[in-house]
């Protein structure tokens, strides 16, 4: 058996395409991939190369993505990169390719200084490799009935909502200024990328208009009962545009995200709607733990108060993170001091980012106990609209 793994280049684009498309659907025409992510699919060495590929018999048998790209977290811009579409034909299937594309990948991450890696898939597959459930995201249901409530109570607006064309460059310059001022967001490039992410997996954009102005954005599907996106001048906007949507769709009822650092939309919505559900935001891999737990930690100071501190983490395999915050500043650095507590990597992750408060992740130091509880979970969120 002889094989080469190589990154891709322009010229492959075409083979990629089917190769994706039959290890997902059995098609190589189905357009799964073509149409579920449209951001990826430049005819070009630079959006081609982010995909390594284990090749026999001058066919891709296997492929893995490493997509990386910037996060803004309350500011501080970190490095991601999500690890995805890893596929293997049918025929190869069970000749260990998945693993060595997968160990290529993770080698990739620490090569690029990577801060924080991401995937979907199954836990027990992929933890493994560092990546654990984690992070937060409420998951809401916003039917009819709710929304007629709460624009009773509240007052209602008249709001239309305009489909957005990817030429249509004054309605995607609000959307990107409007989405910019998530505390977290990831840097969207390009127009034509910014609307290819809006439009993933077949999602739809609108503008939302009141009088005349646009006062936010949505990306629903088509038979409107899922909006991936969501954004309003204000969270009144924001509500009333949700509110509104769900009486104008033929759907009796929408679900969409919330973000835990988002406190003022979820003091309004959590008030209103039928159902909420916390979950982990995505499987996360932390890979530069000083940088990703400061940013986390000024964010969680900037929308909360929180008390004054020093905690010492253990992180096996790492070493111990002093974290400090003292007024208005936060700073998070390696050290060789003694740990208050130590913890394995997965179980880290999770008593940092959440979902669970860590008190359920772990035992804690009484003498920490206050300010463990005060400081995490870190209000790390992900919109899945970014997978590449």
């Amino acid at each position: 058996m002889s094989y080469e793994i190589k990154r891709l280049c322009a010229d492959d684009m075409a083979d990629l395409a089917a190769m994706l498309n039959i290890s997902f659907t059995g098609d190589p025409n189905s357009r799964h991939f073509e149409d579920g992510l449209p951001k990826m699919w430049v005819a070009d060495d630079e959006h081609m190369s982010h995909n390594i590929a284990l090749i026999e018999d001058g066919e891709i048998a296997a492929v893995t993505g490493m997509y990386p790209y910037e996060v803004s977290v309350a500011g501080k811009v970190l490095r991601f990169a999500t690890v995805g579409n890893i596929a293997v034909l049918p025929k190869h299937r069970g000749k260990g390719y998945m693993q060595l594309l997968v160990e290529t990948a993770m080698r990739d991450l620490v090569e690029q200084n990577i801060d924080v890696s991401r995937l979907g898939g199954l836990r027990s597959r992929y933890e493994v490799y560092g990546y654990e459930p984690s992070g937060t995201n409420y998951t809401v249901l916003l039917t009819e009935r709710n929304a007629k409530e709460a624009e009773a109570r509240e007052g209602g607006k008249a709001v239309a909502f305009t489909r957005v064309a990817p030429t249509d460059t004054a309605a995607l310059n609000f959307i990107r200024g409007l989405y910019e001022q998530n505390l977290i967001h990831v840097k969207r490039g390009s127009d034509r990328d910014l609307y290819a992410t809006l439009c993933a997996w077949s999602h739809i954009p609108y503008l939302a208009v009141c009088d005349g102005q646009p006062i936010g954005y949505l990306c629903a599907t088509k038979d409107g009962t899922a909006i991936a996106e969501h954004k309003g001048i204000t969270a009144k906007d924001n509500a009333a545009m949700l509110y509104q949507w769900v009486l104008q769709s033929p759907a009796d009822h929408v679900r969409f995200a919330m973000y835990p650092w988002d406190h003022a939309l979820c003091g309004i919505l959590s008030r209103v709607c039928e159902a909420l559900t916390a979950d982990a935001a995505t499987h996360f891999k932390v890979l530069n733990w000083d940088r990703m737990v400061e940013a986390a930690l000024t964010l969680k100071a900037a929308v909360l108060p929180i008390p004054d501190g020093r905690l010492l983490l253990g992180v096996a395999d790492y070493g111990t993170l002093e974290m400090v915050k003292e007024g208005d500043t936060v700073c998070v650095n390696r050290c060789e001091d003694a740990a208050d507590i130590t913890l394995d990597k997965l179980t880290a992750t999770r008593f940092l980012f959440g979902p669970l408060p860590p008190q359920l992740v772990a035992e804690l130091p009484e003498e920490k106990a206050q300010l463990i509880t005060a400081w995490f979970p870190l209000p790390l969120s992900w919109n899945g609209q970014d997978r590449v």
